[in-house]
């Protein structure tokens, strides 16, 4: 994907997990550019905004499938088909996001948590068609 197409901002749910989708399996695990695309890119957290996701620390995530499966790959693969909540699993996503945007200490985190996020998305997308 170019860098102008990246940039563009996604209009449905749809467009947003086709988007991500495709940059997760195209991961060239070069940190400066990964993380510049999706961790410093403003774009994402407008996208979840206009889309209707909140930013809440993942407070709703877990209050419905638990803290275990917002921290874990493992745990969230195990209930990931179960999820329902296209608003629930969306501000789960952003609240992922944020964390690895303001939190995080590394590029490498980003990278433990690729299995998390092409999950998620992979679970948003089906939920959105």
């Amino acid at each position: 994907m170019d860098k102008e197409t990246f940039f563009k901002q996604a209009t449905s749910i749809e467009d947003f997990c086709k988007k991500y989708i495709e940059y997760f399996r195209n991961l060239k695990r070069e940190p400066q550019v990964d993380r510049y695309y999706f961790i410093d890119s403003p774009v994402f957290a407008r996208e979840c905004t206009a889309l209707g996701f909140e930013m809440d620390c993942g407070d709703s995530f877990i209050r419905k499938y638990g803290e275990e499966a917002f921290c874990s790959e493992e745990a969230f693969a195990r209930i990931v088909n179960i999820i329902t909540d296209v608003k629930v699993l969306g501000d789960g996503i952003f609240s992922q996001w944020r964390y690895y945007n303001h939190w995080a200490e590394s590029s490498q985190a980003l990278y433990d948590a690729v299995g998390w996020f092409k999950l998620a998305f992979k679970r948003l997308y089906e939920l959105a068609i």
